[in-house]
């Protein structure tokens, strides 16, 4: 893909319901119309809306298992990320706030492992669901530079409430949308908001 065709399909994107949905699919690998619907407080109507423009634009294509970005519409998310965030990497909140998220992440990561190495450990669970909500409240700060962050506010609301209420396979689980899914997918999207590399050491 040329430099001009990679600014043709990010001016396509600078619609913003558009780049969450697409970036929705980004960060899951694929999803389905109700799943980014679930996912995003939208309508079914409007995500097929949204995909059926990006599939003409060749940014993504749709299979029986939902929708699934091309690497035009990755490359389109990405540059996205690039061009339309580069101001808020100036912003003197950023670079604390994230460094206090690294910490929370450091500790959640732990308390997930201890507690999936022993299930019945309820003290594990409380500190790691405690740490969900301290991630939860500090979006707030973030809201108002990145206004769709309210939507992993909105889902960490609803997997620690149903947790709390006894569902915990909500704190884990791969297929579900839950606390650690969200906490991954917000992950990936700050690092593309702040254009830094994953640590993988």
């Amino acid at each position: 893909m040329t430099a001009l065709d990679t600014a043709a399909a990010t001016d396509a994107l600078f619609d913003d319901e558009r780049f969450k949905v697409l970036n929705a699919i980004h960060l899951k690998r694929m999803a389905s119309s109700e799943q980014l619907a679930t996912l995003l407080d939208m309508s079914v109507d409007g995500v097929e809306r949204c995909c059926v423009a990006a599939a003409a634009d060749g940014l993504l294509m749709t299979m029986p298992g939902g929708h699934l970005l091309l690497p035009e519409g990755t490359d389109a998310v990405q540059q996205y990320y690039r061009e339309h965030y580069a101001e808020i990497r100036q912003d003197a909140r950023m670079a604390p706030w994230y460094a206090r998220f690294e910490t929370l992440n450091t500790r959640f990561i732990a308390l997930l492992s201890k507690w999936q190495r022993d299930s019945s450990d309820e003290d594990a669970l409380y500190k790691a669901l405690e740490t969900v909500e301290q991630l939860a409240t500090a979006l707030a700060t973030l809201a108002p530079l990145v206004p769709r962050y309210v939507d992993y506010q909105r889902r960490f609301a609803a997997a620690i409430d149903a947790i709390e209420n006894g569902d915990t396979d909500l704190l884990c689980n791969p297929r579900r949308d839950s606390a650690h899914n969200i906490w991954f997918e917000f992950h990936e999207d700050i690092l593309g908001v702040l254009a830094r590399p994953r640590d993988t050491t």
